[in-house]
């Protein structure tokens, strides 16, 4: 929507999203856009005027990704360009006693959700903080609802009505801009964008300096997958927390999964080389679902249509004709994500929830701990797989000994 109003407006616009359909839709639109990640844009330095951050911030439950984001966002600005960031408020649902999970997303910053990833919410402080540690000044948080949005919304479920009048939605519009632009009210607003400008002398970052970025088809550094090289390194050998191993482990086998499917065609993809008689891609679909399976439906025991969606006629693994690389590695990218969100913090000993893929019958099931290590090896497992089916399909594509 921003996109195409922008593009009616005389500007030029390119849209980078993690999720084909979103792309595909852009297209028909008439806009110029790519499955891309926001950690790590294969576009050149400086080679925007505005960069807009819309939606990814609130997926991002990392401290590290929401870093690499603004970084390439810095990056790819020109000097004394823009670039603007949208955000939700952790506290701003304070203000209706009544909205579902508001003391826990006060409380946590995070919202789990059971259709689709976890949302994550900071204070305008923190916005403010994440922006001036990637190098930006002049930081403008603004708030768009302001601090009747939450009292109307209440009205609206207490009645049953959307349209509370004129009057009264005149009244909530003078109050949102009376307080944008005053810091102590801020904290009012749901939806926070913060607008930050690189500095008019800031020179380049490099290509070479860029952080390591999760591998996306059709994205990555250059605007590759890095080839058969991981582009997620190993966890630093000084950590010795297991949870944080378990978590940057997960990521970085997430990303060699990325970069064994690199450069291969969608024939080579639906091509089996194996007596068993499994593709390249629907041991990518696999992997979606298998994920999906422990955390979603299991750990948090969420309802999970189709949880064992990658098998087709005679329990086998099927992928439609429809169904791509780029599009099973952006929702395996975002189930690390909501496996991220769901797993930072929590005690490695917590018990999967009853009710979802474990029934409340008394059998004992799996802690969280023993869930991410079997995920784990199931990645590592079948990145080894794809090793094989990469060299039979090409003598060149394996990695280099040791």
């Amino acid at each position: 929507m921003h996109a195409r109003r922008l593009a009616d407006g005389g500007y030029r616009v390119l849209v980078v999203d993690p999720v084909e359909q979103h792309v595909v839709q852009a297209r028909a639109q008439g806009l110029a856009a790519r499955v891309g990640d926001a950690r790590c844009l294969g576009e050149a330095d400086a080679s925007f005027d505005v960069v807009l951050m819309l939606g990814l911030l609130y997926h991002l439950p990392d401290e590290a990704g929401r870093a690499r984001a603004w970084r390439e966002a810095r990056r790819v600005v020109r000097p004394g360009g823009l670039v603007a960031a949208a955000a939700l408020n952790r506290y701003a649902r304070l203000l209706d006693p009544a909205a579902p999970e508001a003391v826990g997303i006060a409380t946590t910053g995070l919202r789990p959700r059971p259709d689709g990833p976890a949302t994550f919410y900071r204070a305008p402080s923190e916005l403010r903080a994440e922006a001036e540690r990637s190098g930006f000044g002049e930081i403008a948080v603004h708030g768009v609802h302001g601090p009747a949005y939450q009292a109307l919304r209440a009205e609206e479920r207490r009645t049953g009505r959307r349209d509370l009048g004129e009057e009264v939605l005149e009244a909530a519009l003078a109050a949102a801009r009376c307080a944008d632009g005053r810091p102590d009210l801020v904290v009012s607003s749901l939806h926070l964008p913060a607008v930050a400008r690189r500095s008019p002398s800031a020179r380049g970052s490099g290509a070479a300096r860029r952080p390591g970025c999760p591998g996306l088809a059709g994205t990555g550094c250059g605007g590759r997958l890095g080839g058969m090289n991981s582009t997620v390194p190993e966890p630093d050998r000084q950590l010795c927390d297991p949870g944080v191993l378990l978590l940057d482990y997960l990521d970085h086998y997430r990303s060699v999964i990325g970069g064994r499917v690199e450069g291969m065609s969608d024939a080579e993809l639906r091509r089996s080389l194996l007596p068993s008689g499994w593709s390249a891609l629907e041991l990518l679909k696999h992997l979606v679902h298998m994920e999906r399976r422990w955390l979603r439906w299991g750990f948090r025991g969420e309802p999970v249509p189709a949880p064992w969606g990658e098998r087709g006629p005679a329990d086998r693994w099927h992928v439609g004709p429809d169904e791509t690389a780029a599009g099973l590695l952006a929702a395996l990218h975002a189930g690390g994500e909501y496996t991220r969100a769901v797993a930072s913090g929590t005690p490695l000993s917590t018990v999967a929830a009853a009710g979802g893929r474990f029934p409340d019958d008394g059998t004992p099931r799996p802690t969280l701990g023993w869930i991410l290590f079997h995920v784990l090896q199931e990645y590592a497992r079948h990145a080894g797989h794809l090793d094989i089916v990469r060299e039979l399909g090409d003598e060149d594509a394996g990695r280099s000994p040791r």
